[in-house]
């Protein structure tokens, strides 16, 4: 956490999980009960459930899991005008904002099912970084708290 982060932070909290869709769903329910505690708005919640669901989805389905599974931790500071979350994970190295936005289809026909999860966070996040810190993956995304 930033000098920044710790002078203006309402609150802090962070989630663990292991290698499974189960303690996923459970910890993406955690996360909308800890900010709905925590007075934040319907859609940032929503905001911050899209990039949990979408990321962490993504480290489950193919970071490869290494000898006890793929340890993931979720870091959330909630702020009067921002929500920041950090992902951490140890599967394999993967750079989420490296990942082209898919192309759009010229028909309904052409259209392909899923592989725009990247881009939806890119579209609900305002900032979204990315850097290997030693064996970890580091994803840290910032959401705004206005209605829009």
């Amino acid at each position: 956490m930033t000098a920044h982060e710790r002078s203006t932070a309402i609150a802090r909290f962070e989630l663990e999980l292991s290698s499974t869709y189960g303690q996923m769903a459970e910890r993406c329910a955690e996360l909308e009960q800890r900010l709905l505690a925590l007075g934040v708005e319907p859609a940032a919640r929503y905001r911050a459930q899209l990039v949990y669901e979408e990321l962490v989805g993504n480290v489950l389905r193919y970071g490869g899991a290494p000898a006890g599974g793929i340890q993931l931790r979720l870091e959330v500071v909630v702020e009067r005008e921002r929500l920041v979350l950090v992902i951490l994970d140890d599967g394999l190295p993967f750079d989420p904002t490296a990942e082209p936005d898919p192309p759009n289809a010229r028909s309904v026909a052409e259209a392909r099912v899923g592989g725009r999860g990247i881009a939806m966070v890119r579209r609900v996040a305002r900032r979204f970084v990315y850097r290997r810190e030693g064996r970890r993956n580091r994803v840290e995304l910032e959401i705004t708290r206005d209605a829009s």
